[in-house]
């Protein structure tokens, strides 16, 4: 798994997306991950052999450059390069949104419900969702980390943005009917918002240990972020009155911004181009704006340091969250007994280990449908796991249906109205956007092979999904 990820990532490095050192730091991160925070032998062997590795693939590129398609072009890192384009043309806000004339979304479901609506705003509704759709699929072509970037990705989410606003104001159409047409549009926009892995700028991480670099560990501002655009909120929609303040942080971190990947204008230390950056970096500056308590750099790097010890805590992000205007609802999940929450508690960092594999496993064999061997090894996987999971004694005092049934009531209605859901799990944090009675689909920042992931409730139960969890409105 881990030279697949070393090859993959040097196709990242070569189209410009990543730099050699970030590529080999998300090596190191992954193998230390998967070997309880201590580095393996063929993980120091592949990230050491990373920079010849890199080598040969570039002059394999080269010498056949004659045949092969031309790399996509690489966004630009240099600091000193003007923004490629206004702030108004990155982020056009709701205010501006003009209605699009595309053709209405091809969902039968939805189309039936907005045809018994007879009204003109929910056809308005239904062609700028199909122009969102088309939208996201024509970025989807071109991912670097599962991510999608470039200009596109700001105006993607300020139309989820608009479209929400839209869903929002109707009224006065027959209840039921409304009632199921906002929440098949909410469902339409869950599944489009943008992914994001937490390949952050290190300004708000842990001071490195001696001798060692600074890991990637933000996973709370990503899933921040990627709920803020679930419901259409991006850097323009951050509080003008703040940016005085984050200009001066941009300042006192303008090196770690020059570090910034996939950015879409840029990486100065100016606002045109901090308003083109990934959501996630742009939290990162915003969460040392949120603790600054003067306007000065000296200020800037104790709101830094500050952060590291309160990016954890929900009230700190649902306070940055309001930074955007948006309105979060911190909750910490409790199961109606002290049998039952001591029960999900004593879940452990073991139990969680072992239902992530399954979930990868199955990622793999769903990427992969072809693939025998994948398909046989996530089979054997989950056998394995569902066995040992029925002779667990969490099912006496936590049952999977009490487990399951009480979190849908409290999720599903908040998906269903458009929420952003930020998912706490043990030691983690990831986007959910979508809940059923078999499984939830969430967006993990973790890696970026897990942007989309399908988790069974028993794999939720052994890795705590929803101990607590955020909602964002």
């Amino acid at each position: 798994m881990l030279r697949a990820q070393g090859n993959l990532l040097l196709t990242e490095v070569e189209a410009g997306f990543l730099t050699l050192s970030q590529a080999m730091n998300v090596i190191d991160k992954t193998d230390r991950e998967g070997n309880g925070g201590q580095p393996s032998a063929i993980g120091i062997q592949i990230a050491a052999g990373m920079p010849a590795a890199y080598a040969l693939h570039a002059l394999g590129a080269s010498a056949g450059s004659t045949t092969s398609a031309p790399a996509p072009e690489a966004p630009k890192h240099d600091a000193a390069q003007p923004a490629a384009k206004a702030q108004s043309t990155l982020h056009p806000s709701q205010a501006d949104h003009a209605p699009t004339s595309a053709p209405p979304i091809d969902d039968a479901g939805l189309q039936k419900l907005a045809g018994s609506l007879h009204d003109p705003r929910v056809d308005q509704i239904m062609r700028d969702l199909g122009a969102i759709v088309a939208l996201d699929a024509k970025l989807e072509k071109k991912l670097a980390m599962s991510e999608i970037h470039g200009p596109d990705r700001e105006r993607l989410v300020a139309d989820i943005g608009s479209v929400r606003a839209q869903v929002l104001a109707l009224d006065g159409l027959d209840p039921a009917a409304l009632a199921a047409f906002k929440v098949g549009v909410n469902h339409k926009l869950e599944q489009v918002a943008p992914y994001h892995a937490q390949w952050n700028i290190l300004t708000i991480e842990s001071a490195p240990e001696k001798g060692q670099k600074r890991p990637f560990t933000t996973c709370n501002m990503t899933s921040l972020a990627m709920s803020l655009e679930a419901i259409g909120k991006n850097a323009a929609s951050y509080k003008p009155e703040l940016h005085a303040k984050l200009l001066v942080v941009a300042n006192a971190f303008s090196g770690d911004i020059g570090t910034a990947t996939l950015p879409s204008a840029g990486v100065s230390p100016t606002m045109d181009s901090l308003l083109g950056l990934r959501l996630p970096d742009f939290m990162e500056l915003a969460a040392v704006v949120h603790l600054m308590k003067g306007n000065t750099e000296k200020d800037a790097h104790d709101a830094a340091t500050a952060a590291v010890g309160k990016k954890t805590h929900l009230d700190f992000l649902a306070g940055i969250a309001g930074d955007f205007n948006a309105k979060a609802d911190p909750e910490y999940m409790s199961f109606g007994s002290d049998a039952a929450n001591k029960a999900f508690e004593k879940n452990s960092n073991e139990e969680s280990k072992q239902a992530n594999k399954v979930i990868d496993a199955r990622k793999t064999a769903e990427t992969s449908p072809h693939d025998k061997t994948a398909q046989a090894a996530y089979e054997q996987e989950k056998a394995a796991f569902d066995a040992q999971d029925a002779t667990r004694s969490i099912n006496q005092d936590l049952p999977l249906e009490s487990y399951k049934s009480q979190i849908m009531k409290r999720i599903v209605p908040m998906l269903d109205a458009g929420a952003g859901i930020i998912a706490g799990c043990l030691n983690h944090f990831t986007r959910c956007y979508e809940m059923t009675n078999d499984y939830i689909m969430v967006q993990d920042p973790g890696q970026f092979s897990r942007s989309h992931l399908k988790i069974m409730w028993n794999e939720a139960r052994a890795a705590r999904y929803f101990t607590n969890y955020i909602v964002i409105r």
